[in-house]
């Protein structure tokens, strides 16, 4: 009898230890399988048609379109449809271009306490590649040659990181305390950066942070305070155009009296070189990106929506500072409210691109006017961005 019990007790140990083994193997497939599906969902990719015949491409909340552009004619050439923006836009960075080929934009990605993902668009070989990365909520991004660059900022870790085109962690400079970053541009391996600061006396101070990059290192080489005591200056976007430093200034406000619009909306041009400065005074205040379209021209439109001039934008020449105030719609009342100015890009030497969220607008330079529209093809959606292989110029 007690032979039996011993055979049933070892059994059921048998019994016992399988049922654990065959729990915990569900369980290890189970998490391979979440760490997979996350590993998936982190690293997407999808492939877009490059036709020979396309001229421009249009990037969209659903896909990519290619079009071709001949004798005034644009035509669709491709439509690859999927989800490229899969949470929402990340409307406050620039979408730096670098090596003529690799767009950068960022999509918030859950919770914005939680993470954000970048997309890196290589038009060359028709490849979408995306990355989850923490606090890819970011306030700024830029390009040099060879790198997109990505500032952060919370209380606790600010920092500029260095990134391949394939998105892949290079270098990351921390500061060592908290600095908003407003914009930065890049001239082969110079680098500059304007940031806020808490400052003497808890006051917010504007600053201009000048770093170099070695093989895809950072070195801060000097900070700069651009404020006095009395006086902050409110730094909008920058571009560094032709060893040139344009920048917009939205204001200033006096932190003693607190009496704001002391300094006046401004755009300045910083020659590199030789440290002169000029200006350009302008009645808005609310610029927002600044586009390098090449041959000293840049655009530079607005961010404030509730203006009757919803879809306008300024081309500035920094050579000779003149410039043009230019808006789609002549009678601003007619606007239609649910259609916003996108993004601008250079089309050949005498034609720029001009993408709304329903239509290509093309603006000829020398006659100062838009030469045709286009509308969008319906099954485009939430179109924001715009690109076309950079003409020899």
């Amino acid at each position: 009898m007690k032979q039996v019990n011993k055979k049933k007790t070892k059994t059921n140990k048998v019994k016992r230890r399988k049922r654990w083994l065959t729990l915990l193997g569900v369980i290890a497939f189970c998490i391979a399988g979440f760490l997979g599906y996350r590993y998936y969902k982190d690293h997407q990719s999808y492939r877009f048609d490059t036709p020979d015949e396309a001229d421009l491409y249009v990037v969209a909340q659903n896909g990519i379109s290619s079009f071709s552009y001949q004798d005034g004619l644009l035509q669709e050439t491709s439509h690859n449809s999927f989800k490229l923006i899969e949470h929402g836009l990340n409307n406050y960075i620039n979408r730096p271009i670098i090596q003529n080929r690799y767009l950068l934009l960022s999509d918030y990605y859950g919770p914005s306490w939680k993470t954000g993902r970048f997309v890196s668009i290589d038009f060359e070989l028709g490849k979408v590649l995306t990355k989850t990365e923490l606090d890819a909520g970011s306030q700024t991004t830029g390009q040099s040659s060879e790198y997109f660059f990505i500032s952060q900022y919370n209380y606790y870790d600010t920092y500029l990181a260095v990134y391949s085109p394939n998105l892949e962690l290079v270098d990351k400079y921390v500061f060592n305390r908290p600095i908003y970053a407003n914009s930065f541009s890049v001239d082969g391996n110079q680098i500059y950066m304007y940031g806020l600061s808490m400052a003497d006396n808890e006051n917010i101070a504007s600053y201009l942070y000048h770093f170099d990059l070695v093989d895809g290192q950072l070195n801060l080489v000097q900070e700069t305070r651009l404020d006095t005591a009395d006086v902050t200056t409110y730094y909008g976007n920058s571009a560094l155009v032709e060893n040139k430093l344009v920048t917009t200034i939205r204001g200033g406000r006096n932190v003693v009296t607190g009496q704001e619009n002391v300094v006046l909306p401004t755009i300045i041009i910083d020659d590199i070189l030789t440290g002169e400065r000029q200006t350009v005074t302008s009645e808005r205040y609310d610029y927002h990106n600044i586009f390098d379209l090449r041959n000293g021209l840049v655009a530079i439109d607005y961010s404030d929506t509730t203006s009757s001039n919803v879809m306008s934008f300024t081309l500035l020449n920094i050579h000779d500072l003149s410039n043009h105030f230019i808006t789609i719609d002549p009678q601003p009342y007619n606007v239609d409210q649910t259609e916003y100015l996108q993004s601008i890009r250079r089309l050949d030497a005498d034609r720029i691109l001009v993408l709304t969220s329903k239509a290509i607008w093309i603006y000829n330079i020398p006659a100062q006017q838009f030469e045709s529209q286009h509308q969008l093809p319906s099954h485009i959606e939430g179109a924001f961005d715009i690109w076309a292989q950079p003409p020899a110029i």
